[in-house]
């Protein structure tokens, strides 16, 4: 929708040598449609990057967008990017279905097929 803000907020958390983050659901919505996830993930000196959405019609309606840039010379903590955004945030709003490159997403694909086994990681 038009102007639509994100359903989510990152909390951004560093540590001494890794980058972490928390969500919290900023606009709960009565009803969740099938949603599809992407994911772009940086190790050092990049960030880590997300998109969900849905489809309406012939129309693709985001609900967030959302990148974790570390400070220079430090790695995302992928567990945590994972447990304590990217798994909640995808139980929240119905994700079926989570696509990324393989080049450094294979364990974060591999942990959505096993923790919300009805979604498919590709």
């Amino acid at each position: 929708k038009k102007g639509q803000v994100n359903s989510h907020k990152v909390l951004l958390v560093e540590h001494a040598s890794v980058t972490m983050g928390k969500v919290v659901h900023i606009m709960p919505q009565k009803i969740y449609y099938p949603a599809v996830m992407a994911i772009d993930a940086g190790l050092v000196n990049n960030s880590f990057a997300f998109c969900v959405g849905y489809r309406e019609d012939t129309k693709f309606i985001v609900h967030t967008v959302g990148e974790l840039i570390p400070k220079p010379g430090k790695q995302i903590h992928f567990p945590s990017m994972y447990s304590d955004i990217l798994l909640p945030m995808a139980k929240q709003l119905n994700v079926c279905i989570v696509g990324a490159d393989r080049w450094n997403s294979i364990t974060t694909l591999q942990q959505f097929e096993q923790g919300l086994g009805r979604t498919r990681a590709s």
